[in-house]
């Protein structure tokens, strides 16, 4: 990889990484959910975490699959793969404690306001 191929994101702004939200996991105040999304390699992950943090409006009567967001930051981006990172804002991990994964550009999402449907 050539560096002049690089760019990276201005410090603190917050990118979101869009998943799936499959299930409502636990009731719990304030309520969890388990997303998926899959990475460049074909990798499945799962996130558990708590429902609001992804989406607003989730109870256990929600219909899933549905889309939720991640937030995070990118750490690198090279021909539309993309070095994306949880640790911030958050600390959210998969279940197998991971935090950084490669996915392509178009699974992320750079503002707020894109998320709106």
């Amino acid at each position: 990889m050539n560096n002049n191929d690089l760019t990276y994101p201005q410090e603190d702004v917050i990118e979101y990484l869009s998943v799936d939200i499959i299930e409502y996991s636990n009731d719990h105040f304030p309520g969890h959910v388990t997303c998926k999304f899959i990475d460049i390699y074909g990798k499945i992950h799962h996130i558990y975490e708590k429902a609001p943090v992804v989406a607003s409006n989730l109870n256990e009567n929600s219909v899933f699959p549905q889309k939720g967001y991640i937030a995070g930051e990118i750490i690198f981006n090279t021909k539309g793969i993309i070095k994306f990172s949880t640790k911030k804002p958050w600390d959210i991990e998969t279940k197998e404690n991971q935090n950084v994964f490669y996915v392509h550009e178009n699974q992320i999402i750079n503002e707020l306001a894109d998320k709106k449907e």
